[in-house]
């Protein structure tokens, strides 16, 4: 019997397509060499070692492409986070005439909304070079996510657990290319530092300390989330040593099923991981009865979730057979954490989700005190038109250094509006 886990995605406002392609040996650094071409496989097969799957790295999320029963061309998010597997809308499965065998409703982060989800077995996934056929997904009635709007791109479903756990996953976020390797053929490095996770409902979960303000280290349990596109969150009230630094800000700081959810941001002094030391790490803070989890026990005492602005910064691997994960700083371990600093959240819309709308403005932002306002429709940033931007560029120019000036053409109530400010920290 399916059992389903609340969904929830905290997505920060951060594509290049790499080549699928299939290695000859298993071992970590076999694994990191030129990969060379082979035929189709599928993923019931036993004779193939080890299959790369190439993924577009977007606003710090990792999207991978999919062919729905050799029909429709879909985006997934690949989330290690996520129990199950997701489609987000029934339209292709309506398209495809396929039976949903059984129904359920999932309750919204707003703890009134209710949405309907259906289970549909038997579909038939190709991720590049990977058949996949026999696949089960929940179907939401219809797109109550709109990843699109926080993404930039059309977003149709997740990727979950459910779907490769049966395997080692190696994600490298430089190169942006998953390897599933099968655990018979799995040799490990030592020039990779390993540590023990535990997996609980096949999300792996990993111990960490933190040193708040420069006080003391506590240690902390974390879901390793490939679906969260941010660094850190921490629920506050899970431990009474966790408190929101003076120096944080209030404000919308993701969206879960059927609302936004509020918290504050700000930096913790320290993240260690192992040996690994990370000053200034951007992070969330939320209390969890601000959440609606209708069974407190799939939160599995967790104390937050690290997201990919953290585990971007190295290469990662994880035995979900063994319960270890394997690490190995990349080129970005060493780059500063940053927040925007101007005040502003943006969503995406229209057909080409190429329309940039206002979502919040910061109190006391330098967005703020130049007079946006919620709904504003920006068309043009420092002079080009935002019809050639994507969201994801726009937001990093709004990361950019303080002091740097913003020039903002803005929509509203049918009126063009200039806008300038200077960029500040705001954490």
């Amino acid at each position: 019997m399916l059992k389903l886990s609340p969904i929830l995605f905290l997505l920060c406002l951060s594509t290049t397509v790499a080549v699928g392609q299939i290695v000859k040996s298993a071992t970590l650094d076999d694994v990191d060499k030129k990969r060379t071409e082979r035929r189709e496989v599928s993923i019931y097969e036993t004779k193939w070692k080890d299959i790369s799957i190439p993924f577009d790295y977007v606003n710090n999320l990792i999207v991978v492409s999919i062919v729905l029963e050799e029909v429709f061309p879909l985006r997934f998010i690949f989330d290690t986070g996520a129990e199950h597997s997701l489609l987000t809308e029934r339209t292709y499965t309506d398209l495809l005439r396929k039976t949903y065998e059984r129904e359920f409703t999932l309750y919204g982060a707003d703890m009134t909304t209710q949405i309907r989800a259906y289970l549909v077995r038997n579909l038939n996934l190709k991720l590049d070079k990977l058949n996949a056929p026999n696949q089960s997904l929940l179907v939401l009635e219809k797109d109550y996510l709109n990843f699109g709007a926080v993404a930039g791109v059309d977003i149709h479903g997740i990727l979950g657990a459910s779907f490769f756990k049966q395997f080692i996953v190696q994600i490298d976020y430089q190169r942006e290319v998953i390897t599933l390797i099968r655990p018979e053929k799995f040799k490990a490095n030592k020039r990779w530092t390993s540590f023990n996770i535990e997996i609980f409902r096949s999300k792996p979960y990993l111990q960490v300390s933190v040193d708040m303000i420069g006080e003391r280290e506590r240690d902390l349990k974390l879901l390793i989330d490939t679906g969260a596109g941010l660094p850190l969150l921490l629920y506050t009230d899970t431990d009474s040593t966790l408190i929101v630094p003076p120096n944080a800000i209030r404000g919308n700081i993701g969206k879960g099923l059927g609302g936004q959810l509020e918290g504050f941001q700000g930096r913790v002094k320290e993240l260690n991981v192992g040996t690994f030391e990370l000053g200034g790490v951007v992070t969330n803070f939320q209390e969890l009865d601000s959440l609606y989890i209708y069974d407190k026990a799939l939160l599995n005492d967790r104390n937050g979730i690290l997201g990919n602005e953290v585990l971007n910064r190295f290469d990662l691997i994880i035995d979900y057979w063994n319960e270890q994960i394997y690490m190995r700083p990349n080129r970005r371990f060493k780059t500063d954490f940053r927040f925007d600093r101007s005040g502003l959240v943006l969503i995406a819309s229209g057909m080409k989700l190429n329309t940039y709308n206002v979502q919040y403005v910061h109190p006391n932002s330098p967005a703020d005190r130049a007079g946006f306002q919620r709904g504003d429709i920006l068309k043009r940033v420092n002079g080009t038109p935002t019809s050639l931007l994507s969201l994801e560029l726009i937001n990093n120019m709004l990361r950019k250094k303080v002091g740097k000036k913003v020039r903002i053409v803005l929509l509203r109530d049918g009126r063009r509006i200039k806008k300038t400010f200077y960029l500040e920290e705001l954490i």
